[in-house]
């Protein structure tokens, strides 16, 4: 069941993170018409790119063994996720928009939340 919880959160880590590293222009797009500069893109990379990858490759660890360890990595993982969410939310509603995209990331972030978390207590 472990491994079932984790290959969404798996696969969501994978993708953000390759794509924070190859087009990392392309993540703001999604939410602002305006082209990040070479700063921004650097800072994207490291935050979507390295961290993505990093996420995936605790997961794979946990997948690979079922230890005390994993289970640590895991929590902090999900707590990360939660934090993101929260964050979020603080800045929806800092600056509160009608329709906003990023409402559907908080309830993405809260599942991978969930998922990592359930699956530390596997």
């Amino acid at each position: 069941m472990r491994v079932v919880l984790l290959v969404a959160p798996l696969g969501f880590c994978l993708g953000m993170g390759l794509l924070g590293l190859i087009r990392p222009a392309f993540i703001p797009s999604l939410f602002t018409p305006n082209a990040p500069d070479h700063g921004a893109r650097n800072e994207i990379r490291a935050v979507y790119g390295g961290f993505g990858l990093g996420c995936a490759g605790v997961i794979v660890t946990a997948m690979a063994r079922n230890t005390s360890t994993t289970d640590g990595m895991l929590i902090a993982l999900s707590v990360a996720f939660g934090s993101m969410a929260i964050g979020r939310i603080v800045g929806l509603i800092a600056e509160p928009s009608r329709f906003s995209p990023l409402w559907a990331l908080v309830i993405l972030e809260i599942g991978l939340a969930a998922a990592i978390g359930a699956a530390a207590s596997q």
